[in-house]
C-alpha cells in the first residue's frame, strides 16, 4: 500500500485545505502548503531523502503519526501498512538494520580513502 509517490499525503492534506477557487482557508494553512512544496522540491532534488514515516507531511506539521491511523488516508490504515514499516525484532527488521549497517560502513570507508589521499596531497604540496 505504500507510495512511489512521496507527495501524496501531503498533496491531499493540500486540496483538503484548499477553497473551490484554489486559494487556502487561511495564512497559516497557506505557509504550511508552500512549505510542503518546498520539501517535495527538495525530495525531487534529493538533498533531503524521505525514510519511513518521516514523509513530507509529517516533516511539514511537526508530529509524528498515530498509531491507529495515517494523516490524509483515514482510520484503519496503520503506519506499519503505508510505510512498509518492518516489526522492531523480525527477521526482516535485522536484515535492512544489517543492510544499512554495511552500506553505511562501506561509505565510510571510502570517506577515509578520500581523506588519506587528500592528506598525502597536502603533505606533497608542503
Amino acid at each position: 500500500m505504500g507510495s512511489s509517490f512521496t507527495g501524496e499525503r501531503s498533496f491531499m492534506w493540500r486540496k483538503a485545505r484548499e477553497t473551490k477557487n484554489g486559494d487556502y482557508v487561511d495564512a497559516t494553512t497557506k505557509e504550511m502548503a508552500e512549505n510542503m512544496l518546498e520539501l517535495e522540491k527538495k525530495v525531487n532534488d534529493r538533498s533531503i531523502v524521505i525514510e519511513g514515516s518521516s514523509d513530507i507531511l509529517t516533516m511539514t506539521l511537526g508530529t509524528a503519526e498515530h498509531s491507529g491511523h495515517i494523516r490524509g488516508l483515514g482510520y484503519g490504515v496503520k503506519p506499519t501498512t503505508y510505510f512498509n514499516l518492518p516489526r522492531c525484532g523480525s527477521r526482516r527488521y535485522s536484515e535492512e538494520l544489517e543492510s544499512k549497517y554495511k552500506e553505511e560502513c562501506s561509505k565510510m570507508k571510502k570517506l577515509e580513502r578520500k581523506f588519506n589521499d587528500l592528506r598525502a596531497q597536502m603533505k606533497m604540496q608542503k
